[in-house]
């Protein structure tokens, strides 16, 4: 009777989490059906014929990884029964392996005994896109695909069918493998993401039902590992929630192994350092600019990342007073200018982590450094692929691609102009999830971005870092003695700048790279004549002496 039939579909998605978005979508398909039975009722009371549904109920369920797909058609076969579209609750759950045979005809044969297998219920097909090969006219899929597109026309009142699978696969099967595909499957339903709030809500329920007690800090801290690991559409959201608990459940094992168990109640306790492993209290914004600031020289430089970052807190702060819609900073590719050993790389690590902190990247911990070799292949096709795996290993962080200039070889290098061109759609469709830097010498980059127009509008963001001066490469040059526990005597540090003078001179000094070899250097010599002291005077050598860098070091 129509009376029994539920208002809505509360009941079915009871105590789930997140399920909001699915069941609005739902609710439509349901209240349809629901006043269409009430209308035939009414019919059916008058005397008159009651309206017959032709309609096919099949469905389409797109979404991620972990984003409740079978759930939900689980929840659609048992619902099509309830409001009787369907005469059975069956639920024939199959995968392409399932499907396909490797002989002719016996993938015919299997689909027929899936179809029979059905019996008035409903057919879900998981990763369905696997059926549709692109490019192949001879694939096992592509038959399971039209039997199954057959059956469904003769016999589309009898069963229903859901097929699930990632977006763009599955939209790309839609649309190229069988003409009646769009026709036969009225509903599409897409299950997005969960936002942050439902996946820790999921996290709590995962670790009660293990007998589990978050501390203070545990939300923060799922929070914390959730932004960095949310990185593309490979994310797996309710199974990485699970895979996640579970993970600190066997970290607290191994932490609790260490300490007595005195205290029963720590056993039940899951502790920040169970989930997120690095540090919890990163250091802010400000500490990090000191970090830059603290570097020798590079005021230029300094100057610059400083208004970049201007722009980025006055940005974020319109978006959250409302005044502008869109927190968008635009795009942050950059080009880093300069001779070696100016301190491009570290710069470069210091800005990705500034750019976590103010929630512009995702990882502050992924730093990617490449060079020619890393992205240019050796044969034909080999190209692409070589810079699709560097691009998404450095997915939330930055790409930082050394001597750059060399990725284009002139006219003939088809190779390298593959790598640049594969390089400008994958920096445009992860513009909000990577930042890559182009850096090598001036000249060179310039003549690079020069015949690349492409590339040039890409990346408007020119850093210049200068050559040190005398005075700044021998601060450079105290500040790792210093760092090694050692003293330099007033003669030793007329001797550095006097050899830090001539070295120079030299075409190939390399900057700050330079100097760290010089202090190598004197290092060694100091450790000889410290050993030959001990092997003289023993124990009569003082403190003072074993660190002190004396001129004749150099």
């Amino acid at each position: 009777e129509g009376g029994e039939l539920p208002e809505n579909l509360d009941e079915y998605f009871k105590d789930m989490i997140g399920m909001e978005p699915v069941q609005s979508q739902l609710e439509k398909i349901y209240q349809t059906v629901r006043l269409q039975i009430v209308r035939n009722e009414i019919l059916e009371k008058r005397g008159m014929e009651p309206i017959k549904d032709t309609k096919g109920y099949n469905f389409i369920l797109l979404g991620n990884p972990g984003t409740g797909k079978t759930t939900v058609a689980r929840i659609i076969a048992q619902i099509l029964y309830d409001i009787k579209v369907r005469s059975s609750n069956s639920f024939v759950e199959v995968e392409r392996s399932r499907m396909i045979s490797d002989h002719i005809g016996g993938t015919e044969e299997r689909m027929r005994g899936i179809l029979e297998s059905i019996n008035g219920g409903t057919l879900f097909i998981d990763e369905a896109y696997s059926l549709y090969k692109e490019d192949t006219d001879n694939d096992f899929g592509q038959e399971a695909i039209d039997v199954l597109m057959k059956d469904m026309e003769d016999h589309r009142d009898s069963y229903s069918v859901i097929m699930a699978g990632y977006r763009e696969p599955m939209m790309n099967m839609i649309r190229n493998s069988n003409s009646g595909f769009s026709s036969r499957f009225s509903y599409t339903i897409t299950l997005p993401d969960y936002s942050d709030e439902a996946l820790i809500e999921m996290a709590k329920v995962h670790m009660a039902k293990n007998g589990m007690v978050p501390t203070e800090g545990v939300e923060k801290a799922i929070v914390r590992c959730i932004a960095h690991d949310r990185i593309d559409e490979t994310f797996g959201n309710a199974r990485y929630i699970r895979e996640l608990v579970n993970r600190a459940i066997e970290n607290q094992s191994v932490r609790l192994g260490e300490i007595d168990l005195s205290n029963p109640d720590a056993l039940f306790e899951l502790t920040p350092e169970d989930f997120w492993s690095g540090e919890m209290e990163e250091k802010g914004v400000n500490e990090y600019l000191d970090d830059l600031n603290n570097m020798v020289g590079l005021y230029m430089v300094k100057l610059e990342v400083q208004s970049l970052i201007n722009q980025i807190v006055v940005q974020s702060e319109m978006q959250r007073r409302g005044l502008s819609v869109a927190n968008d900073v635009g795009t942050l590719h950059m080009a880093f200018l300069g001779n070696p050993g100016t301190g491009k790389t570290s710069v470069a690590r210091i800005l990705g982590k500034l750019y976590n902190e103010l929630g512009v990247l995702k990882r502050a911990d992924v730093f990617v450094e490449c060079s020619r070799a890393d992205l240019v292949g050796a044969h034909l096709g080999e190209t692409a692929p070589k810079v699709k795996k560097m691009v998404q290993s450095a997915l939330g962080g930055i790409l930082f691609i050394d001597e750059a200039y060399t990725l284009f070889q002139g006219p003939q290098d088809s190779f390298g102009r593959e790598a640049i061109d594969e390089l400008i759609s994958l920096m445009e469709n992860n513009r909000d999830n990577l930042i890559v830097i182009f850096a090598g010498y001036t000249d060179e980059m310039t003549e690079f971005f020069k015949v690349n127009p492409g590339l040039q509008s890409r990346v408007p963001k020119e850093l210049v870092f200068e050559d040190y001066d005398l005075n700044e490469l021998y601060d450079i040059a105290v500040g790792m003695i210093n760092k090694k526990g050692l003293v330099l005597t007033e003669e030793a540090g007329e001797a550095l700048r006097s050899v830090l003078l001539s070295s120079q001179m030299q075409e190939n000094f390399g900057n700050a790279r330079g100097v760290r070899n010089l202090v190598e250097f004197m290092t060694r010599k100091q450790n000889v004549r410290i050993s030959m002291l001990l092997q003289e005077k023993g124990y009569g050598v003082t403190d003072e002496e074993m660190v002190e860098v004396l001129a004749c070091d150099f």
